[in-house]
């Protein structure tokens, strides 16, 4: 999402108004959304491939819960979204497709694979 862009949290859907185009992402109760612009073209990144492949996207967490020392969910620059809805043959393949779109200033990693709490993570952890 640009700085431009605004959005709006209805019941549990994210509804943003970015780059001239809608996108609708689902927000697991109790997620305390990050409003950085950083973030904003992670969840851009993340629509654009779940749409592609016939998905609607959900942030598990973003501000909120329990992150490990020097999380970059602390400073509003990292969020998670749910895996395990998604198809075990697509997953990789939108993953690298996200980190793509996302470039090298982003690290998308594939947390926990095949474990309950399987999630995709993003980050934005530019190396100067």
């Amino acid at each position: 999402m640009s700085r431009a862009g605004w959005f709006v949290v209805i019941g549990v859907i994210l509804v943003a108004i970015t780059k001239g185009a809608e996108m609708a992402l689902a927000v697991k109760p109790g997620v305390i959304l990050s409003t950085t612009w950083q973030v904003g073209e992670m969840r851009d990144a993340v629509n654009r491939v779940w749409t592609k492949y016939g998905f609607t996207a959900t942030i598990t967490s973003s501000l909120d819960g329990v992150h490990m020392d020097g999380s970059k969910h602390y400073e509003g620059l990292a969020e998670d979204y749910r895996t395990k809805d998604l198809p075990v043959s697509k997953k990789h393949i939108m993953f690298n497709d996200v980190q793509e779109i996302l470039g090298t200033d982003y690290q998308v990693l594939f947390e926990y694979e095949n474990q309950d709490n399987e999630h995709l993570h993003i980050e934005y952890d530019p190396k100067f």
